[in-house]
């Protein structure tokens, strides 16, 4: 090389008294980084250019003008994704992990995916202000107290970056960068200011910049040395005696280029920490640049050589006043002699003019571009990415592109953000700001969160995480809707998933899912198999049946307490509206609220006019035994209230609980009330009759809300309540949809009881007059919010259309979304019918939508959640349904604290965990039946191995002439047994 390599750095030190991250310069200049994420939302390529031109490009012209600034705006794409997948590996392992869920094989397919798919995008904005922005009177003054400094620090100045600090340069350059940082919020680019980390000493900045020059020599913990290390120093010997700048931080660009360039002697290509670069310097600028995004898309065309090619290209932007002086008086002298040459003084006349009237404003702009071969990778793959990157930025603008460097280091650390104050690798074009402005590369999808538990891939082939629960959320609804095979039910199956597998916590969250049929069954079965036998409990499915056995009666309440608190009450509302099928009565919810009134009062044991359920023999009999062991004398008058009060104050809470099922009003006591003179007198003979016939009628119809609660779902953290025998799939008149909405009201009671509530509930709780119970109920209730607290919650929906989705549904799901997060409760809703989310569509953080295959339903869909022609146009071009393991793409809308964002993303599951959350029907048989002729791993494992991309249909229909669907199954799954266990057989005789 022509110069000791770190002199192809300009950085020497950090200087943290300015308000801004400032790296500093050895001649005193300041630089900032800026890492731009990308654009808010989706945007028209033709909206996303005039946001460039007149928003970013404006708020950069005026900066534009002054001397001194230097803006080297880098996008860089690669495919080492090794590091990113290890580390998401590792934190989805231990999650896992940490709940005994044995998830290995599953984790080692989403990491393999991680690596093998996405891409690594970075874009950064290094921001440099030189000494001659300052005034030169200024500087000098500055230089002249450095000297001072310099002087007085004697033989230890060259060690000391603050002898380098101009403080004129502090306003100019925190001016500069709060300018662009606006000029790119104006344009809905986001992005952030890089500097110190949280964690101590890191340097997001620095890190950036060395990871540019040499990214296999920099670990993800790389510290620079900022500050002097008492303990540990080398002096530097000069040959006389020890130096004493030894005793000092080496300067940052020490510390930055520590390995050996070696160029060819051609100059085309240049050797640096294992790397092999080539190079494409734009030597003639296109008369017109086009979009940024033209690029990437030529270089990573599916099929192509290059799909995967890494490539850096920089936009050197510098500032400084028109200087088209000479070029006029030179083209004025010839202006008589040649008619191109009067051409071009008419040009720069027009142009000064323009610059003159403040129309337009000019930047010296540079373009070099470099890529790559990584140390695995063979040599002659680099001509041909060369060749690539020249035909891409040659098509690009039609410029003119040369392939060699005078100096290739030069070069190279001209494509690094923040390593040099100018550039001279290109010849510089004086270019308007504002058409600049258009073709940098900022029109790429931002991340809406630096890590999840899911991994998407947005349509760059970046990843994309998805976290649930995020702070960042506006709320804790997401809304999902699409047709029966747009990949729905598959997309729900895995947010289930990976929200028990990789939330943080040592136990499952708590997860309830409300499905009609079994979508979710493969989902349970993979859980519970995972878990170790002493813990499958915690993973159930509950199949429902309007049954005495399964009765879930809504008008339970908590362990003690005798009235409702205001959110069950709220439920109960709901609930019965439904039941009477009085929806949108006014008179009605007043005649609800006294009927919720009066159970509670004439149940209750603290009314003098209140008339408690007396215990009943035969019912319970672990309650009866215990009682007896107790002392407790049963007979008499003994009521429910009393029995489980003595039951409470012995510290048997369990079957206190359960005694306390049997004091509970039910509906009986409700139609009751209805006949009574009171309910009459207040509110008319016709209503309380029509509420009471439909009363009895339910008694009749429903058992399962009829009776004292039957059904406990135990010790069970997930499960899945299915109300396939209780629902009607396909409901055609309003009876059924109210018989369906009962059932999901019913569902999401047995599930949200067991957490919901917070602790500035129990002092509005009414409980037991006896002291000592009232302050154990008191102490129980303490300790359970606590324990909640701390738990993960989720309620999951599926198949919301089947119920009508009334006013009382609604209702109750605005109430759960709006108290839920006092719970920490997350909710998913899905449906068919875009219309059930109408209501639902301004409280919702997330919506995804899977299916756009006509104008009227993209129509539809952008009146029901309110986008513009840009995000319909996306479903037009990417919304396909499910290809197999290219997974199925759909449209994401996230409700952050910083914005609405619009995204399309891709929802690739690893073949095993695809197999487990399938939902097709023959392949969700043939799983099922395979599940018992092989464990759940094994079946898994076999089915993802013959069958990786999801679905074996063509087996089944080798089958088909079987009876039915079971039979076909089991054949099928038998013979898919038998080759496996044939091929273990001749591994074992291979191995022996």
């Amino acid at each position: 090389m022509p110069k000791p390599i770190d002199e192809y750095c300009n950085l020497y030190g950090v200087e943290t008294d300015t308000a801004l991250s400032v790296l500093l310069a050895q001649d005193g200049s300041f630089c900032t980084l800026i890492r731009v994420h990308g654009t808010a939302t989706i945007t028209s390529s033709e909206d996303m250019a005039d946001a460039l031109e007149h928003r970013f490009g404006d708020g950069l012209a005026a900066l534009m003008e002054r001397e001194g600034h230097l803006l080297s705006i880098v996008f860089e794409r690669h495919a080492n994704t090794e590091g990113a997948a290890e580390l998401a590996h590792e934190r989805m392992l231990s999650r896992a992990r940490a709940k005994a869920l044995s998830l290995d094989a599953v984790i080692e397919e989403t990491a393999a995916i991680l690596r093998d798919q996405p891409m690594v995008e970075t874009i950064l904005i290094a921001c440099w202000t030189r000494p001659e922005a300052a005034g030169k009177a200024e500087i000098k003054r500055d230089r002249q107290h450095l000297s001072k400094i310099s002087a007085a620090a004697g033989p230890y100045a060259p060690a000391l970056a603050t002898t380098l600090r101009l403080q004129a340069l502090d306003g100019i350059h925190g001016a500069f960068v709060s300018a662009v940082a606006s000029a790119l919020t104006a344009a809905g680019i986001l992005h952030e200011i890089l500097g110190p980390g949280e964690e101590g000493g890191r340097r997001t900045d620095l890190f950036e910049i060395r990871s540019a020059f040499l990214p296999h020599q920099t670990p993800a913990e790389w510290v620079p040395i900022l500050d002097p290390t008492p303990a540990h120093f080398q002096p530097r010997d000069d040959g006389a005696e020890a130096g004493p700048d030894g005793f000092f931080p080496p300067p940052i660009s020490h510390q930055i280029l520590s390995a050996d360039a070696e160029a060819s002697p051609d100059h085309t290509e240049l050797r640096l920490g294992g790397r092999r670069h080539a190079f494409a310097v734009m030597t003639l600028f296109p008369s017109v640049l086009p979009p940024f995004n033209l690029i990437p898309a030529a270089l990573i065309r599916p099929g192509a050589d290059t799909v995967r090619m890494p490539f850096r290209i920089t936009f050197h932007l510098e500032s400084g006043p028109w200087t088209g002086g000479w070029r006029k008086i030179a083209a004025g002298l010839l202006a008589w002699s040649s008619p191109p040459v009067m051409n071009f003084f008419r040009a720069v006349q027009g142009i000064d003019e323009a610059v003159k009237r403040g129309r337009i404003r000019f930047a010296k702009s540079r373009i070099v571009a470099t890529t790559w071969t990584e140390p695995h990778e063979p040599a002659e793959l680099l001509p041909r990415r060369r060749a690539a990157l020249v035909r891409a930025l040659t098509a690009w603008g039609a410029g003119g592109i040369a392939e060699t460097a005078p100096d290739p280091m030069r070069t190279l650390a001209e494509t690094v953000p923040g390593a040099l104050h100018t550039a001279v690798s290109a010849p510089a074009t004086v270019a308007p700001v504002g058409e600049l402005a258009k073709a940098l590369p900022f029109h790429r999808p931002a991340p809406a969160f630096p890590t999840g538990e899911t991994a998407f891939v947005d349509l760059a082939g970046k990843t994309f995480w998805h976290e649930a629960g995020s702070p960042r959320l506006l709320s804790w609804l997401t809304l999902i809707a699409a047709k029966p095979g747009s990949g729905k039910s598959v997309l729900m199956n895995r947010l289930n998933h990976d929200f028990v597998a990789y939330r943080p916590g040592r136990r499952l969250p708590l997860l309830g899912i409300i499905d009609l049929g079994v979508s979710s069954t493969g989902l349970i079965a993979t859980l519970r198999s995972a878990l170790p036998p002493h813990r499958q409990h915690e993973v159930s499915y509950v199949r429902l049946l309007k049954d005495k056995k399964y009765a879930i009666n809504p008008f339970d309440l908590g362990l003690g307490r005798r009235t409702p608190l205001d959110r069950e009450a709220v439920f109960l509302r709901n609930i019965l509206r439904i039941l009477f099928d009085m929806e949108g009565q006014e008179l009605a919810k007043e005649l609800i609220g006294q009927i919720i009134a009066r159970a509670y009062r004439q149940k209750s044991d603290l009314e003098l006019s209140g008339q408690p359920a007396r215990w009943q023999e035969g019912i319970e009999p672990d309650i009866e035994s215990a009682a007896r062991s107790l002392g407790v004398a049963l007979g008499g008058k003994l009521t429910w209230w009393q029995l489980a009060d003595h039951l409470l104050r012995a510290g048997h809470i369990d079957l206190s609980a359960r005694a306390q099922r049997h004091a509970a009003p039910t509906l009986p006591d409700v139609a009751a009330i209805l006949a009574s003179p009171d309910m009459i007198r207040d509110f008319g003979d016709d209503l309380c009759r029509r509420a009471r016939l439909h009363v009895v009628d339910s008694i009749d119809a429903y058992p399962i809300f009829a009776n004292p609660t039957a059904l406990d779902l135990g010790e069970a953290r997930v499960t899945s309540i299915d109300l396939q025998d209780v629902a009607i799939r396909d409901p055609s008149s309003d009876e059924a949809k109210r018989n369906n909405a009962l059932m999901f009201m019913i569902g999401r009671h047995l599930f949200v009881r067991r957490f919901a509530g917070h602790a500035e509930e129990i002092p509005l709780m009414e409980l037991s007059a006896d002291p000592e119970v009232r302050q154990s109920c008191r102490r129980y209730w303490a300790r359970f919010y606590a324990e909640m607290q701390e738990v993960e919650k989720r309620m999951a929906m599926d198949e919301v259309h089947i119920t009508g989705t009334g006013p009382a549904m609604s209702s109750q799901v605005d109430s759960d979304a709006r108290e839920g997060r006092k719970w920490g409760l997350q909710i998913i809703l899905a449906s068919q019918r875009l219309d059930d989310f109408r209501n639902l569509r301004d409280l919702a953080s997330a919506v995804f939508l899977l299916n756009a295959e006509t104008g009227e339903i993209r129509r539809h869909t952008a009146e029901v959640f309110g986008f513009g022609t840009a995000v319909e146009e996306a479903m037009v071009r990417y919304l396909h349904g499910p290809r197999g393991r290219q997974g199925a793409n759909f449209l994401a809308n996230y409700k952050l604290d910083r914005g609405e964002r619009w995204i399309v993303l891709n929802n690739r599951v690893p073949p095993r965990l695809l197999w487990a959350l399938t939902t097709v029907k023959e392949d969700r048989l043939l799983r099922d039946a395979l599940y018992q002729e092989l464990s759940v791993d094994e079946a898994l494992t076999l089915l993802a191995r013959r069958f990786p991309d999801g679905s074996a249909l063509s087996w089944w229909r080798r089958f088909e002439n079987d009876a039915g669907d079971d039979s076909v199954a089991r054949a099928a799954a038998a013979a898919l047994a038998a080759e496996h266990h044939h091929q273990a057989i001749l591994l074992r005789g291979n191995v022996a």
